[in-house]
């Protein structure tokens, strides 16, 4: 059930303000005292650095190498992305970089214990170093390989 006396602050605010002409989401960014769009959209690096009083330079350093950034500097910087809700775009970090730290194992049958066992080890070792493994059974089926592979194996 909605909120009524909310409803009809919002409301009536809008309603004094049609004399204007204005666009009622120009109304309701005057009466929440922010821009409807930064309401929706998903926060970003730059509302984090306005947040935090500093650059998007030093956002970006505070999350990648915080033992770089003054621990004063590094406490906002957390303070406002738990503020902003802020997560780090990893699909467009990788784009930019042009790395995905993703390694492909091919196997013929995931379901076989050896196999699994072997993912497990190479699983808990790229982990270590920062890298996701991505596995690809082909149900012992040559012709599902990647294009390119040669390995043969099993």
């Amino acid at each position: 059930m909605s909120d009524p006396i909310g409803s009809d602050i919002a409301l009536g605010y809008c309603f004094n303000t049609f004399s204007s002409r204005e666009p009622v989401s120009a109304s309701l960014e005057n009466a929440l005292g922010t821009k409807m769009d930064e309401r929706l959209r998903k926060p970003r690096i730059d509302d984090v650095a306005r947040r935090a009083g500093v650059s998007t330079a030093t956002v970006s350093r505070a999350l990648a190498t915080p033992d770089q950034v003054k621990p004063k500097t590094r406490e906002a910087v957390e303070k406002a992305v738990l503020e902003t809700g802020y997560v780090l775009n990893v699909a467009a970090r990788n784009l930019r970089t042009n790395r995905t730290h993703a390694v492909l194992a091919v196997v013929p049958d995931v379901a076989n214990i050896f196999f699994s066992q072997v993912l497990r080890g190479i699983s808990d070792t790229l982990h270590q170093h920062g890298y996701r493994l991505v596995i690809a059974d082909t149900g012992n089926d040559p012709e599902r390989r990647p294009a390119g592979s040669t390995a043969s194996c099993c």
